[in-house]
């Protein structure tokens, strides 16, 4: 790779860099190119030749996510038993906590109305499915038990801790320092899943 290339590409990732953090602080209404331009220490005009439009630019962000999240990695190595469960759910809650912006970005997102695919998140979601499917014809998950809505609760317990962990903390009077908290609540999490709350 020659030079100009290697910059190109480092000026790419400054500014994706930027926009990551700014659209996480504040939305994507509320960031503005000159502000990401001021971050990256870069010119609008650079921007606009590498991502063209704010639009561009935010769907590259999102994009970038769906690139970081190896869709094969929860399942390598897993065996198909009640672990292979327990890898999925455990796979996409290491992912979650390994991209704090991502958390803030999809609320941005939400807030905002933004109802779009994330990259590639929609073929994330079916690969689970087959997992999920596999699990279940290997007799790891109840017959009755409905594959896409075993995907909603299964996201869903890790999302909520995510998303709300420092309010459940000051609200159950939880130690948000404690360095175990988060496999506590994730063994526990998945204690419920898997085996649910009947004795």
């Amino acid at each position: 790779m020659d030079r100009n290339t290697k910059r190109a590409e480092e000026t790419r990732k400054e500014i994706l860099d930027a926009a990551e953090a700014l659209f996480a602080e504040r939305g994507f209404a509320a960031a503005s190119m000159r502000e990401i331009a001021r971050r990256a220490k870069t010119s609008q005009a650079l921007i606009h030749h590498h991502f063209d439009t704010k639009v561009k630019l935010y769907e590259a962000v999102k994009q970038r996510f769906t690139d970081r999240f190896d869709v094969e990695r929860p399942t390598k190595g897993a065996a198909l038993d009640p672990t292979f469960i327990i890898s999925i759910v455990r796979g996409y809650f290491e992912f979650l906590r390994a991209q704090p912006n991502l958390t803030r970005l999809t609320a941005w997102a939400r807030l905002e109305g933004d109802e779009q695919a994330w990259g590639a998140s929609d073929g994330i979601w079916q690969r689970a499915g087959e997992w999920v499917r596999r699990a279940k014809r290997a007799g790891l998950i109840r017959a009755d038990v409905d594959d896409k809505l075993m995907l909603v609760v299964g996201a869903a317990l890790v999302q909520h801790w995510i998303d709300h962990r420092a309010f459940l903390c000051r609200a159950l009077d939880l130690d948000p320092d404690d360095p175990e908290l988060d496999e506590r609540y994730l063994v526990q999490a998945l204690e419920i899943l898997v085996r649910g709350v009947e004795k």
